[in-house]
């Protein structure tokens, strides 16, 4: 997930996302345009399984 978007997944960061669920993420690459762009990412934990996703605050 995070190879994709050009970004390495810190101490910093994983901590974030263990403590509050959501953290954010800044200058994402975008495979589609080759742009970049911010977003949070959020932890979804569904006891078998943990999985990543994208909020964009649009606004």
């Amino acid at each position: 997930f995070f190879t994709a978007k050009k970004k390495v997944l810190t101490k910093s960061l994983a901590a974030a996302l263990l403590k509050n669920g959501r953290a954010p993420l800044k200058g994402c690459y975008s495979e589609k345009t080759g742009k970049t762009y911010d977003a949070s990412v959020l932890l979804e934990d569904d006891g078998q399984r943990t999985g990543y996703k994208m909020v964009f605050d649009n606004g």
